[in-house]
């Protein structure tokens, strides 16, 4: 325990003079102190801010023979409470969740918010929510977090359980950490102490060979299929494909610009893609989607028809978690950028030492330029076309 230099009048009369106060700490974030100058000293306090973070607010009571210790450390705990004293004292877990929410939308996005405030309903309990956050504790929180790990004898349907679960407690730390740094709440140690599971955010991977990737394509039709060349081609995400527009591709360059939540991009295209695109770009007006529905509308989501009635060993794959490509090809010098899921980078790989320049130039984009230039650049020609 600290010992107090300030409590007793034989401790203050032996104090030596100087510009920082003598401080003892009565509970954490809040203190008393005695200024020792030439000629008086002062009884001062000081409490950290809950809205400044690490920032103290201070305030002085009088000469320090005017009060007893005991008298000044009571005015300093009555001026922590005060600093201490949050705007709604009633502010629940749940108001918590619906300012972030509010916040993600102005902040980010609409579809940010409405992902954001889907997760929370469904995962954050109604006894969670219901309860103030002067009254929320670390072991609450704990519960809520091992409440979400499922129990099963497959090791990776934990481990990803547990990834779920860390994600959810990251949104959720959020929301309470904007409402302490609002003035909603006056400590943020309760959260603060909840810890995420160690060592769970490795991703499966699984490996398509060239054929599996050509007999998945064979097994979608319509605007799935396009959706799934699209991201053999680019490797783009979901998002960046589904919201392009014809007037982002641009043929004569051969590049495709893309937007999403890593923001604007330029994807540089090979000539399967240059002329992919030219196909599905035939005929439509500058603003329209670039990959649409059957129907024509905006491809807000992948159609669950193209998936739910195929029974096919490419379609059945087509719902695993994600899709590389295998190292053990013939070690010949050669590119490789193929993704066949949209929302995952493609998997760019060199398989011989000596390409590495090469496939910076191809990440780059670079190397479309120069091969449409008349330069060569160093690609395995016995690459499958998915044309």
């Amino acid at each position: 325990m600290a010992v107090n230099p300030i409590n007793t009048t034989r401790k203050r009369s032996a104090l030596k003079s100087r510009k920082e106060p003598y401080w003892f700490n009565f509970k954490r974030g809040a203190a008393v102190g005695l200024y020792v100058g030439e000629s008086k000293s002062e009884w001062c306090a000081r409490a950290r801010d809950p809205i400044g973070g690490a920032k103290y607010k201070y305030a002085t009571f009088g000469e320090g023979n005017e009060l007893s210790y005991e008298d000044a450390e009571a005015k300093a705990r009555a001026f922590a409470d005060r600093v201490a004293q949050v705007e709604r004292p009633d502010y629940t877990v749940r108001d918590a969740c619906a300012d972030y929410v509010q916040d993600a939308r102005v902040r980010n996005s609409e579809s940010s918010a409405k992902g954001i405030e889907q997760r929370l309903a469904h995962s954050v309990p109604s006894t969670l929510a219901s309860k103030r956050l002067t009254d929320l504790r670390t072991i609450d929180l704990n519960r809520w977090r091992d409440g979400l790990v499922r129990t099963s004898d497959d090791a990776e349907d934990v481990r990803r359980s547990k990834d779920g679960a860390n994600r959810l407690l990251a949104i959720l730390k959020a929301a309470l950490n904007l409402a302490f740094r609002s003035g909603l709440a006056a400590s943020d140690a309760e959260w603060r102490r909840v810890q995420a599971f160690r060592d769970v955010d490795a991703a499966r991977t699984l490996f398509l060979d060239p054929e599996q990737v050509k007999a998945l394509l064979a097994a979608a039709d319509g605007c799935f299929r396009n959706l799934l060349h699209a991201a053999v081609l680019t490797g783009a995400r979901y998002g960046e494909l589904a919201d392009a527009v014809v007037k982002d591709f641009d043929a004569q360059g051969g590049t495709l610009h893309l937007d999403g939540k890593t923001g604007p991009r330029t994807c540089y295209l090979s000539g399967d893609g240059i002329a992919f695109f030219k196909r599905v770009a035939k005929g439509k007006l500058p603003g329209a989607p670039l990959l649409p529905r059957d129907d024509g509308a905006h491809l807000g989501h992948v159609p669950s028809e193209a998936t739910d009635g195929c029974g096919s060993a490419g379609c059945q794959t087509a719902r695993r978690d994600r899709f590389l490509f295998p190292p053990a090809l013939p070690r010949q010098p050669r590119i490789v950028g193929w993704c066949a899921r949209p929302g995952y980078c493609r998997e760019l790989r060199d398989q011989h030492p000596h390409d590495r320049k090469a496939l910076r130039e191809v990440h780059q984009g670079r190397a479309a330029h120069h091969a449409r230039s008349g330069g060569a650049v160093a690609v395995d020609p016995r690459l499958p076309s998915l044309g």
